[in-house]
Parts: C-alpha cells; sequence; structure tokens
C-alpha cells in the first residue's frame, strides 16, 4: 500500500539535520496538495524566466557601464582606444542583446503556453491573455519592433549595427563621455521584408535610434504581461494556497520547512531506506497572499 505523508525538516548550523514525519494522507489528499503545488510552481516557473531576461538586461547595461568607464580612462590618451576595443564591444553588445532577445521570446512563449495548457485554447482566459499582449503590440513601438527584431536577428542579421564613443576635453583631459549603441534603421529596412506594420515605425525612426531606452521600455512590458497572467491565474492559485494552508498550518514551526513525502523504501533487513518528497513553495504562496488575494 502507498504511503503518504507531511513530513518537516529542521536545518541548524550546529546540529546535524533533522526530518521528522507528521501526517499520514490519504491518496486524495496527496493528490490535492500536489496538484496545488504543481499549479503555484508553474507559476514561479514563469517568474524564472522574466529573471532570465531582466538577467540579460543587467548584463548587456553593465557591459555599457563597464566599457564607458574605460573607455573615458582610456581616453586621457589621444590614441587611447584602439579598432579592437570598438570590435570587441560590438561583438559582446550583440551577443548580450541576442541573449535579451531570445530569454524575451522564450518567456512570451512560456506565458501563452502557460495559460493555454491551463484553460484551453477556447477558454475566456486564454482570449484575455490574447487581447493583453495585442495591447502591447498596439501601444508600445518596443514590444512589436522587439517582437519582430527577434526574428530578424534569428534569421537576417546581427541587431546592433553601431557603437560608438564620444568624449568633451578640457585642456586636454576627458571631462565627459557618451557611449551610443543604436540600431540602423536602413539596413533594418532593406534586409528584412516582413515588419509588417513595424514598417511604418521604423521609417519615422532616426537613421540611428539608441538600444537603451527601448530594452528598458521592453522589460517593463514583460514585467505587466507577467502581473496580468497571474491576474487571469488568480482564482486558482488563491484555492491552491487555501488547499496548502489548511493542510499544512497546523505543522508551521520555527525553523522548520513542511514537506510532502512519498515513495517510501525498504531499507536493508526492513529497515528504513528513504523516500521521495516534494517541496512546498511557502515564498511564492506568501507572494499570492500579499499581491493577489
Amino acid at each position: 500500500m502507498k504511503e503518504y505523508r507531511l513530513g518537516l525538516i529542521f536545518d541548524s548550523p550546529q546540529e546535524e539535520i533533522k526530518v521528522e514525519l507528521a501526517d499520514i494522507l490519504t491518496e486524495n489528499q496527496f493528490d490535492c496538495i500536489s496538484t496545488a503545488i504543481t499549479q503555484i510552481s508553474d507559476l514561479s516557473n514563469l517568474q524564472r524566466l522574466l529573471n532570465f531576461v531582466l538577467a540579460n538586461e543587467s548584463d548587456f547595461i553593465q557591459l555599457l557601464n563597464s566599457t564607458l568607464q574605460d573607455y573615458a580612462a582610456k581616453s586621457e590618451s589621444w590614441n587611447g582606444i584602439k579598432p579592437y576595443d570598438q570590435a570587441e564591444l560590438f561583438l559582446n553588445s550583440n551577443r548580450l542583446f541576442l541573449n535579451y532577445l531570445g530569454s524575451m521570446r522564450t518567456f512570451l512563449d512560456h506565458a501563452e503556453t502557460f495559460i493555454k495548457r491551463t484553460y484551453g485554447d477556447k477558454s475566456p482566459e486564454y482570449f484575455e491573455f490574447q487581447k493583453i499582449t495585442s495591447i502591447f503590440f498596439d501601444r508600445s513601438f518596443a514590444y512589436r519592433f522587439f517582437y519582430k527584431l527577434r526574428n530578424y536577428a534569428q534569421h537576417v542579421g546581427l541587431p546592433i549595427d553601431n557603437v560608438s564613443f564620444s568624449v568633451s576635453y578640457n585642456k586636454g583631459k576627458s571631462r565627459s563621455g557618451n557611449l551610443n549603441v543604436t540600431f540602423n534603421r536602413e539596413r533594418l529596412l532593406a534586409e528584412y521584408n516582413s515588419w509588417s506594420t513595424v514598417k511604418g515605425d521604423l521609417e519615422k525612426m532616426k537613421p540611428h535610434f539608441s538600444v537603451i531606452p527601448l530594452i528598458h521600455e521592453m522589460s517593463h512590458n514583460l514585467k505587466e504581461i507577467k502581473r496580468n497572467v497571474e491576474l487571469i491565474h488568480k482564482e486558482p492559485l488563491i484555492k491552491a494556497c487555501n488547499i496548502i494552508e489548511s493542510m499544512t498550518k497546523h505543522l508551521e514551526e520555527e525553523g522548520a520547512e513542511i514537506f510532502v513525502a512519498y515513495d517510501f523504501k525498504d531499507g536493508p533487513e526492513e529497515q528504513f531506506g528513504g523516500f521521495e518528497s516534494i517541496r512546498i513553495p511557502f515564498n511564492e504562496i506568501n507572494y499570492i497572499k500579499t499581491k493577489l488575494m
């Protein structure tokens, strides 16, 4: 007969890890709590994907900031910045920006798949998700441009066209520097014919336009989309939290983490041989209770 239990794990720096088994669960109770955990964990997976995007944005901005400082120091000498310096910046800025575009698209695809898998592609929830992304596409140039630019970068060419540094001097010493990382409007239009409605946007842009304000705008859009996915999925999330709390609240103890144990195994000579466990996502539950309830 299968056995399912709740358990507690105590982790102390001064002592060995201690595990205690508590309530025995029926198979139905186990199914309820494991399903609830999965629903909450699916949402945390979406947050991880958003974190990938934001980490890639941070890496990109940090590259530009560190390069600006490096160039400013080198510009103290009239020939301090070498051609290979700019070549390296061109390479790394495109590398990190490609990472950003890839993670951006992965986040959007997973968010759509999450709603479609949970509710079905004919559901009101899925239509609501499509409506939300359509609003962002219609209202944000960064959203619709980056969505298309990812395809351009995957099939045609590197998205960032130019990196340049300018500095003003005061008595031979650098006073202030400016680093520009830009897209090339004419090259984007000439090399790719699938811009759709974005073509008109691009035709209105300056010949060279900056990456930085657009990447900030796009990351803000993705945060808002993630927030809207949470609101679409609000009721099941709250229900899942309530199920978990109703089954575990009486076991809450400072310094202990509650888990679900299953698939118990016998050790040698009928001794206890261990079990599989499922982590209960209490941090995510606290987030849902704070932000959605």
